[in-house]
């Protein structure tokens, strides 16, 4: 199934509207999940739903048990080693939106990959991509982390 970038755009003004970050604050997330109604697709943002730190296995929202992703917006451009969670444990695609960039991180044939919606990435963002897909699938194969 195929999300309109436009709508998925909206994601950071739902999620943090009238947040701020703190310059030197650690990795800040806020979470929404994403639901199918009459054929369209919309965001909600859930509070205190996060996956950063989330316990493990990752659990839908209470009162969300039809979801179709999940969406964050994070306040750096992390991918975090625990991320693949929420496709092994949700079974749906996890978007996440970096402020400039939006991407989606997908499986495909056994394989994590990473699927850039809008923005471009820079070199150090690139080079992080591949060094957390490769953590990620070696956690996914059984690895330690």
């Amino acid at each position: 199934m195929r999300y309109r970038v436009a709508s998925l755009g909206l994601i950071a003004a739902l999620l943090w509207a009238g947040v701020a970050f703190a310059a030197d604050a650690p990795v800040q997330e806020r979470c929404g999940v994403m639901v199918e109604e009459n054929g369209a697709s919309r965001v909600e943002a859930v509070d205190d739903y996060t996956v950063l730190g989330a316990a493990l296995p990752l659990q839908r929202p209470r009162g969300y048990d039809r979801i179709v992703g999940v969406s964050c917006v994070r306040s750096a451009f992390v991918i975090d080693d625990f991320d693949h969670r929420v496709l092994t444990d949700l079974s749906v695609p996890f978007y996440l939106d970096f402020g400039d960039v939006l991407i989606v991180l997908e499986i495909s044939n056994g394989r994590l990959q990473v699927r850039n919606l809008s923005g471009e990435f820079s070199e150090a963002q690139l080079q992080a991509i591949q060094t957390a897909l490769n953590r990620n699938q070696s956690i996914l194969q059984g690895d330690p982390p």
